[in-house]
């Protein structure tokens, strides 16, 4: 996602006012009524209403006037509308209280004839009143859905001065590390830990230690062989007092055990092509190096090389330098071959259609082929590795394709829709990750475009992509945000131990689960306990297979990156089921290939219950058998105190015609298509 600073837009004005002067612009003059929802009459006065250019040049703000009214005089080109209207969410229980007053977009497009197109991103008619005002309103209630895969957090973090959670990081003792922001600088670091029956929607929230002068906005991160989290570059940085640059080409090292930062210096001393870093494509190899590549100033640039940062040494090497494609706004994501794939991107709308992978073992790249059909234009959307090895690519154009590494080769998979209005749902700056079952799990919008820069439009809505049948299927909105208000490049999405997916929605937490079960030959296989009896303070080791799972489980493109295949070790206590976490680290390696033998250590948590327990590794969501284990000098619990209860899962039998399929969960639902019988 690129942004251009308030100095680069006064420029950008500055340099139109004087355009303006020697050449006149076609212009032309529209009103807006805003109409409450929830009375059917114009909402009056102080509401309001932002156009922002397509192209990003050009934004203007006003508040309704008395009669709900707001008129703009504006230059001949598109433009979107999003509109706040506080009164219009009154008695609205599922919307949080501050953050969802957003409207419905809607896309302002002039003709050549001089007529003027008002299009809804929710696909409604938009109709004029009587005196030539477009009326535009919002959805204030969520539909009612049977077999509801939403559910909210029970307690949000105690956030202030309009910080809200944004990106989120599993940390290898279970709990979850989130980053808040208000993207003005001083953000906060939060830490989520499950209650004793293992729950995060019943957890509890305690605030982290932050780096010092680094706030970065639109940046990545990893969790490391060691354990520690990275969190590389930004595309904007704040100081703690506020001052601000342009993709920062600072990173961070957070050490889980000491609650502390440690500043990493820049690839190549901070000089030349690495004066700057913003929020290039990242990945984490399976060896735990992280790779980013270079992106170029603002986005443009003919060199493609990449820096790999090796925690080791604390040092960055310059690698992949014979990349054709650019980076701009490009991904890496991670094969079960330890190789890296990356969708090319032109950074100038030229369709492109190429793909290239990266081989650590000769720090070289050669052509993954070309997509059946153009994923990007600007932006791209997430490509992520599937459990059975091929890659989902989802693309802005709407259009989505299926790599097989076996082949080298490329598929089509079904294009998302376009609206009854013609304009088309696309995959831009959006989080994706792997459900359990496989499926993927994603959110998407309309994303216009004119020349080459676009902004997504409200409402997003949330798809499963079913691995099994090559098919979309279209989930119900969630419960933080109505549809009309909900933005794909505001939600963040996070796979837990549980299996369920933590979703960040414009700063509110809440919980996805499909509740349908892996393979049995996806969950990681424990070979060996290095200890029988376990003992808070004492380092273990476990040995396997497939401990890191068979997909990275989340991925967003260029910025964003979260992702989860390493192991989480669960204990659990025979007697009263209560779930404690250890800390897992020193991972031999982290290769998402199956069957893949690996090692690491771990020490369990003071709170690990005595007595006879079981233990379990866990990689995106997908626990192994258990294994016996006795814990000794953890903690003793009072016998009268009430034990934790395990959910039980069911079983239904779902028909299609003469296809019948067993479906087992905690709230069991048949697949699209299918009838329960």
């Amino acid at each position: 996602m690129r942004k251009i600073s308030l100095l680069t837009s006064m420029l950008i004005l500055a340099s139109t006012l004087v355009q303006s002067q020697a050449v006149a612009e076609s212009t032309f003059e529209i009103g807006f009524v805003m109409v409450n929802p929830l009375t059917g009459k114009s909402v009056g006065s102080g509401a309001q209403i932002q156009l922002d250019a397509v192209n990003r040049d050009k934004h203007f703000n006003k508040q309704t006037d008395a009669d709900g009214v707001a008129t703009f005089t504006l230059t001949s080109e598109q433009y979107v509308l999003q509109s706040h209207c506080g009164v219009c969410v009154k008695g609205n229980q599922n919307q949080a209280t501050n953050l969802d007053r957003s409207g419905t977009q809607y896309l302002i497009k002039p003709n050549s004839d001089g007529s003027v197109q008002v299009l809804s991103a929710a696909d409604e008619t938009v109709v004029k009143d009587s005196k030539g005002n477009w009326i535009i309103s919002t959805k204030t209630k969520r539909d009612s859905v049977a077999h509801d895969p939403w559910q909210l957090i029970a307690k949000q973090p105690n956030l202030q001065n309009g910080q809200r959670v944004e990106l989120m990081f599993l940390l290898t003792n279970g709990k979850v590390m989130a980053s808040t922001s208000n993207h003005q600088g001083a953000n906060q670091w939060w830490i989520l830990s499950p209650d004793a029956s293992g729950s995060y929607v019943n957890g509890t929230w305690a605030q982290a230690a932050s780096p010092v002068n680094y706030n970065p906005v639109t940046f990545n991160g990893a969790i490391l062989h060691s354990g520690n989290l990275l969190v590389v570059g930004g595309e904007m940085n704040y100081t703690d007092s506020g001052v601000s640059s342009e993709n920062t080409n600072m990173s961070e090292l957070y050490n889980v055990t000491t609650n502390t930062w440690t500043e990493v210096s820049p690839p190549a001393g901070g000089q030349g092509d690495w004066a700057e870093i913003g929020a290039p494509p990242f990945i984490e190899l399976a060896d735990g190096r992280v790779m980013i590549g270079f992106f170029g100033k603002n986005g443009q640039s003919t060199h493609n090389e990449s820096m790999i940062f090796d925690e080791k040494t604390m040092s960055w090497t310059l690698a992949g330098t014979n990349k054709v494609g650019r980076n701009t706004e490009a991904g890496f994501t991670l094969l079960q071959s330890d190789k890296v794939l990356s969708v090319n991107t032109s950074g100038n709308r030229s369709f492109m259609t190429s793909a290239e992978i990266y081989d650590p073992a000769t720090d070289s790249w050669s052509s993954a082929g070309n997509t059946p059909a153009s994923l990007e234009n600007s932006e791209i959307g997430p490509a992520i590795t599937l459990p059975n090895g091929k890659v989902l690519a989802t693309g802005v154009t709407g259009n989505h394709a299926l790599y097989d590494p076996m082949s080298n080769s490329w598929s089509a998979v079904p294009a998302w829709p376009k609206l009854k209005n013609g304009l088309q749902l696309a995959a831009d700056d959006n989080d994706a990750v792997i459900l359990p079952n496989g499926n993927v799990l994603t959110v998407t919008a309309v994303f216009p475009f004119d020349t080459g820069n676009a902004i997504s439009m409200a409402p997003a809505r949330y798809v499963e992509y079913d691995w099994v049948s090559n098919t979309w299927l279209w989930k119900p909105d969630d419960l933080v945000s109505v549809s009309s208000s909900e933005m794909p490049n505001l939600t963040f999405m996070l796979p837990l131990p549980t299996g369920q997916i933590l979703v960040a929605n414009n700063g509110q937490l809440e919980f996805y689960d499909n509740s349908q079960p892996p393979k049995s030959t996806w969950r990681p296989v424990i070979e060996k306990v290095s200890a029988e009896t376990l003992s808070p303070g004492p380092t273990y080791s476990v040995s396997g297979k497939q401990l890191s799972g068979l997909t990275q489980a989340q991925q967003w493109g260029d910025e964003w990156e979260a992702a989860t295949n390493y192991p989480i070790v669960q204990i659990e206590s025979k007697s009263s089921h209560r779930i404690s976490y250890g800390r897992s680290f020193d991972f031999s390696t982290t290769s998402i290939g199956p069957d893949t033998p690996s090692t690491f250590s771990f020490v369990i948590a003071k709170d690990a219950e005595d007595g006879p327990s079981l233990i379990r590794v866990i990689a995106n969501g997908i626990a192994s058998a258990p294994i016996d284990v006795t814990i000794a000098g953890g903690s003793k619990r009072v016998s009268t105190e009430t034990p934790a209860v395990t959910p039980k899962k069911t079983s239904i039998t779902c028909v299609k015609g003469k296809l019948t399929k067993k479906i087992i969960g905690l709230k069991p639902v048949c697949p699209n298509g299918f009838k329960k019988k």
